[in-house]
C-alpha cells in the first residue's frame, strides 16, 4: 500500500499550472484504482482554499504580462516576419480568456479530489511534538522562519505514518511518501534527502521527494507519460480565432442561402408577394424587387464558394444551425442566436 502525503505548496504549484491536466488525472486514477491512498490534512485543505483566488488570479496576470512583454518585443524590435508574428499573438490573445480559465478548473478540481483523500485531522499529541521540536530548535525550525504549520504537516505524516505500521501484520506492504518543494524546511544539505532532525520519522519505508511527478513515478514510472501523451496532445489545443471566424461564416452563409431558396419557394407558391422598389407595402408577406435582385446576387456568390450548400436531410440542417449556435456563443452571443 503507498500513501501520499502532499505539502500544500505543491498543491498550489498544480493549480496554477495550466498544463497540469495529465497530472490531475493521473492523480484521480491513482486513487481510484487504490494503488495510492493520498492523506490530506485539515491544515494542507484549508490552507489552499485560502490560497487559492490569491493563485488563480496570479497565473491570470503572468499570462497576460507575458503575452504583452512579447508583443510589445515584436513591436519595438521588428523583424520581416512582424506582420505574420503579430497576427499570430493576436490568435493567442483571443485563446488567453480560455487559457486562464484552466487555471481555476484545475483548482476546483483539486478541491473536489481532496474531499475524497482520506482526511487526517491533528490531535494534541502532535500538536505537543511540534512545540517540543520548536524548544529543540530542531528541523523546520531550525532557521528563523515561523515554521509551526510546517512542523504541523511534518509530526502528521509521522503520526499518520505510525498508526498504519501498528496495525499493519506486514511491514512491508505499506510505503509512505511525504512531498514538499519547501527545501529550506525539510531537507538535509543534500537536498534530496530529509533533515537528519527527521531521523525519527522518515525509515526504510518512508520515502521524501521535492516534486510530485518524481513520487508518481517511484509507483510507476510510465503513468505520467501516457497520460500526457493522451490529454496533452497537440490536436487538443484551442482552435485559433481565425478558424473560428472562418467556420461562422460557413456556417451563416449556408443557413443564410437556405433561407434564400425557401423565400422562393414562397414567392413561387404565391405566398409572398414581389413590390416595387418605390412601394411603401411591408411585412412578411411582401419583398420589395430591388431587395430580391441583391439577394439573388448573393446567392450566386455563395455558390461559387461553396459547393455542399443544401443539407441532405433534417439532422444535417440541425447540425449546421448547432455549429453556428455554438461558435458564436463561444464569441459572447447568447445561445441560439441564429440570426444571418
Amino acid at each position: 500500500m503507498n500513501y501520499f502525503f502532499i505539502d500544500t505548496c505543491i498543491w498550489l504549484n498544480l493549480a496554477k499550472d495550466r498544463n497540469a491536466n495529465y497530472i490531475v488525472a493521473a492523480l484521480e486514477d491513482l486513487h481510484e484504482s487504490c494503488d495510492v491512498h493520498f492523506v490530506v490534512p485539515q491544515l494542507v485543505k484549508d490552507e489552499f482554499l485560502r490560497n487559492k483566488e490569491r493563485v488563480v488570479k496570479s497565473a491570470r496576470q503572468r499570462l497576460d504580462h507575458e503575452f504583452k512583454q512579447v508583443k510589445h518585443v515584436v513591436k519595438e524590435y521588428g523583424t520581416a516576419n512582424q506582420v505574420a508574428i503579430l497576427t499570430e499573438l493576436n490568435e493567442i490573445n483571443a485563446k488567453l480568456p480560455i487559457m486562464s480559465d484552466v487555471t481555476d478548473r484545475i483548482a476546483n478540481r483539486l478541491i473536489s479530489f481532496m474531499d475524497k483523500c482520506i482526511q487526517f485531522e491533528i490531535t494534541d499529541d502532535i500538536k505537543l511534538k511540534v512545540v517540543q521540536r520548536a524548544l529543540d530548535k530542531k528541523a523546520p525550525f531550525h532557521n528563523s522562519k515561523n515554521n509551526f504549520a510546517d512542523a504541523l504537516l511534518i509530526e502528521s505524516f509521522g503520526a499518520f505514518k505510525r498508526n498504519i505500521q501498528r496495525n499493519d501484520d506486514d511491514l512491508g506492504d505499506s510505503n509512505f511518501y511525504f512531498i514538499s518543494e519547501n527545501h529550506n524546511e525539510f531537507s538535509a544539505i543534500d537536498r534530496r534527502r530529509p533533515h537528519e532532525d527527521f531521523s525519527d520519522i522518515f525509515d526504510d519505508y518512508s520515502y521524501y521527494f521535492l516534486d510530485l511527478v518524481s513520487a508518481v513515478n517511484k509507483i510507476d514510472d510510465a503513468l505520467l507519460g501516457e497520460y500526457e501523451f493522451e490529454l496533452n496532445w497537440e490536436g487538443d489545443e484551442t482552435r485559433s480565432l481565425s478558424e473560428i471566424l472562418d467556420y461562422m461564416t460557413e456556417f451563416d452563409r449556408k443557413i443564410w442561402y437556405n433561407r434564400h431558396l425557401n423565400l422562393l419557394n414562397r414567392i413561387s407558391s404565391g405566398e409572398i408577394e414581389i413590390v416595387p422598389p418605390e412601394s411603401e407595402a411591408s411585412g412578411s408577406r411582401v419583398i420589395h424587387e430591388d431587395v430580391l435582385a441583391r439577394a439573388k446576387s448573393s446567392a450566386k456568390i455563395v455558390e461559387k464558394e461553396y459547393l455542399d450548400l443544401i443539407p441532405e436531410d433534417d439532422f444535417e440542417w440541425g447540425m449546421i444551425n448547432g455549429k453556428l449556435s455554438a461558435l458564436r456563443w463561444v464569441l459572447g452571443d447568447e445561445w441560439d442566436m441564429l440570426d444571418t
